[in-house]
C-alpha cells in the first residue's frame, strides 16, 4: 500500500519499506528545504551522508575532534573512524559540501 505525504510543497510517497533517493532533484529539494527551515543539524546530517557513504550511526557517532582540528583552527582535509557496524577502519575525504554544511554547524552552535 502506497501512502503519499506532501510536506512544504514536497511530496513524499510513503511505503512500507525505505527506498534511497534516487532523484538528483529531490536530493537539491530537500537540502533547499532544511537550509531555508533553518534545520542545519538536518541539513549537515543529509550532506555528510551523501559525501560520505557513512551510515548514520556512524555520522552520529562523529565528534568535533574526529572532524576539526582545534590547533589549526581549520576543518580536517580526511577523517578516520571505525564502523559501529562492521568494525572496519575506514577514511573519507571531507570535500566542500561537507565543510559548507559543517561550517554553518558550527556557526550555529556557537
Amino acid at each position: 500500500m502506497f501512502k503519499s505525504l506532501k510536506f512544504r510543497g514536497l511530496l513524499w510517497n510513503l511505503k512500507e519499506s525505505v527506498e534511497p533517493i534516487r532523484s538528483e532533484k529531490k536530493i537539491k529539494d530537500l537540502k533547499k528545504y532544511l537550509l531555508g527551515s533553518n534545520n542545519i543539524r538536518n541539513y549537515t546530517l543529509i550532506v555528510l551522508g551523501l559525501n560520505s557513504a557513512l551510515r548514520i550511526s556512524d555520522i552520529l557517532n562523529l565528534t568535533w575532534n574526529d572532524i576539526y582540528d582545534f590547533e589549526e583552527r581549520t576543518f580536517r582535509s580526511h577523517v578516520y573512524i571505525k564502523e559501529k557496524k562492521t568494525g572496519k577502519d575506514k577514511k573519507f575525504l571531507l570535500n566542500n559540501n561537507a565543510v559548507f554544511a559543517l561550517n554553518k554547524l558550527k556557526k550555529q552552535l556557537g
